[in-house]
């Protein structure tokens, strides 16, 4: 039983010979255990192939509806999992899973990168102090330059004006972010 008790939630498309064999087995030996499994099978239906929230939902009140796993506390307590205030934000999720969003920390780090940059151009940093103090000295000077995006836009166009009036005099300002 110990050794078999993962078939109880495993998908049934996935089970092989000898596993159907061994479950068949098992819920023999206990057949209370029928019940969790319906519950798995019922489980994996809702979360199959519903692109429809209208027939999620659907299906979601007939598993909490159900008297056979309202009757096991167990089952209560996962059922609560699926309540009406949760339910909308699985859905969600599971329309959008995490492997298709894009989400990149790339400012992060690339600023690990000048940190440590910094680190190896400025040897021995004894104490945390002065490095605190370097980092600090160092991020109000970036962030001085910092311009929010909306003022940004304006900001390019004027100086994209003033520069194609300007007459080049072989030395280019150059700005260090």
């Amino acid at each position: 039983m110990f050794q078999h008790r993962h078939l109880i939630v495993k998908r049934r498309e996935n089970l092989t010979e000898s596993e159907r064999d061994d479950l068949m087995r098992v819920l023999s030996y206990l057949p209370e255990l029928a019940t969790l499994r319906q519950f798995a099978d019922r489980l994996y239906w809702l979360f199959d192939t519903p692109k429809d929230y209208h027939q999620a939902s659907c299906r979601r009140a007939v598993i909490v509806r159900d008297r056979a796993f309202q009757a096991v506390p167990e089952l209560v307590k996962a059922i609560e999992q699926l309540s009406v205030e949760k339910f909308p934000k699985i859905m969600v999720y599971l329309n959008n899973p995490v492997s298709r969003r894009v989400r990149t920390n790339n400012h992060v780090e690339r600023t690990n990168r000048m940190v440590r940059f910094w680190e190896k151009v400025r040897y021995k940093w004894r104490r945390r102090k002065t490095l605190v103090r370097f980092l600090v000295l160092r991020l109000d000077e970036i962030w001085s330059h910092w311009v929010p995006i909306q003022a940004r836009d304006t900001e390019s166009a004027k100086a994209l004006r003033q520069r194609k009036s300007q007459a080049p005099t072989g030395q280019e300002s150059r700005r260090v972010a």
